[in-house]
């Protein structure tokens, strides 16, 4: 009898919180993992045991952020101790199902979905390398594990090179579970068509991903369970095409061996976290809106800004830190929310050759604990409790405006 091979998907949030000084401060992170078995236990212990994994890394960098801006240290140990107290996971097995089960086909290659297809909770649904779907008129539900391209180290490497897989978005997609690109395949949302996550969903990409529609991650009714968009490789959000990311959600690029790429031409509405440690564009024509309280883009890669990109929420804001981390505006940032600023520090550098506008009460500009602000272009603080603050090293031939009727607000340690 052959061994039918099962899929385990673990997914581990942590959250936590670490005092310095009498401070509180709470960190959060997510990670998943997936593997392969001929059995379920097997699988499981794989799945788990790579979430923890990653989820770790997430929460690691969330904790080296609170000490970066505390100049506090702990040891490797208490931060391994913290984490590890505050796993949580879970972890569902999936069984294979056949793609003619779901969709149709003339010849073997081109498949259309039957309406109305649901892959329930506990199924894993592959389209195999050499096969196109294509969602047809019929809304698309995924509640399980949908794969697009087969998993490297089951394809040969001729198989692998000559061929992918490819999924079109025609009609309208919900996932509250996992819809997964391999590094072999590649999804395409048409315009005019929604994909959201919910719930927890997650939409993973380690091939290609392109969005000329609009997709949206909806914040979960399930505590501690976010829903992600998650770039490991190519991404491009076209223009005219749209990335709703509400509360409590994700927004991840990550560094990678896939050469990892993040292109924006269209629109983000970020209410939540956007974390890029990969290569970030985004193009003129682009908007990139902060528009949730303390929501953020958070840059540790390189971010280059040749479009628009607003903090429009309170407290919502820019971060570049970490040595090796670079963000480059080459055209606008406006601070107009209250208390929203751009931050950079712990050895990051920023380079502004554009417009930074401290417009909304109490907005700034910081630069400090090593952090290094290359100013060629303007910095602008409009109202008169806004500011630009440098502690660190500034340099550059721009301006930083203040003490005048267009800016009254204040700039230190920026001449």
């Amino acid at each position: 009898m052959v061994q039918m091979t099962r899929l385990a998907l673990a997914k581990t949030t942590v959250q936590g919180t670490v005092t310095l000084q009498g401070n509180t401060y709470t960190f959060s992170g997510s990670g998943s993992g997936t593997a392969t078995a001929d059995k379920v236990p097997k699988a499981k212990k794989l799945a788990v045991a790579a979430s923890n994994t990653a989820a770790t890394a997430v929460a690691r960098a969330s904790i080296d952020k609170i000490l970066a801006e505390n100049s506090a240290l702990l040891s490797d140990l208490e931060i391994t101790s913290l984490i590890s107290n505050n796993l949580s996971t879970t972890v569902v097995a999936f069984k294979p199902i056949a793609l003619s089960s779901v969709a149709t086909t003339t010849d073997g290659v081109n498949y259309t979905l039957k309406p109305n297809t649901i892959i329930r909770a506990d199924q894993w649904l592959t389209v195999s390398n050499g096969i196109n779907l294509n969602t047809g008129k019929y809304p698309f539900t995924n509640n399980g594990y949908f794969q697009v391209g087969d998993n490297p180290s089951s394809v040969s490497t001729t198989l692998k090179v000559t061929t992918t897989a490819s999924v079109k978005y025609s009609a309208d997609a919900s996932n509250n579970g996992t819809c997964e690109v391999y590094d072999n395949g590649e999804s395409i949302i048409d315009a005019g068509v929604t994909f959201e996550n919910y719930d927890g969903g997650c939409l993973e990409n380690y091939g290609i991903l392109a969005n000329n529609g609009t997709i949206t991650n909806t914040e979960s009714t399930i505590n501690n369970i976010y829903s992600t968009i998650q770039n490991v490789s190519t991404f491009n959000n076209s223009t005219g095409a749209t990335i709703n990311n509400g509360p409590s959600s994700y927004i991840e690029n990550v560094s990678s061996a896939y050469n990892n790429l993040f292109n924006n031409r269209g629109t983000i509405n970020n209410s939540s976290w956007f974390s890029t440690n990969g290569t970030f564009y985004n193009y003129k024509g682009a908007t990139i809106t902060n528009n949730g309280d303390e929501s953020y883009v958070n840059n540790v890669g390189i971010f280059t800004n040749n479009g628009t990109i607003i903090n429009s929420a309170q407290w919502s804001q820019i971060l570049n830190y970490n040595e090796g981390a670079t963000f480059t505006n080459n055209n606008t940032i406006t601070n107009s929310g209250s208390e929203s600023f751009v931050a950079n520090y712990n050895s990051a550098i920023f380079t502004n050759r554009g417009t930074i506008s401290n417009s909304g009460d109490a907005t700034n500009v910081t630069n400090y604990d090593g952090g290094t602000f290359n100013n060629d272009g303007t910095v602008n603080n409009i109202n008169s409790s806004s500011s630009t603050t440098n502690t660190s090293t500034w340099t550059g031939t721009g301006t930083c405006c203040s003490g005048t009727t267009d800016c009254p607000g204040t700039c230190s340690g920026t001449s």
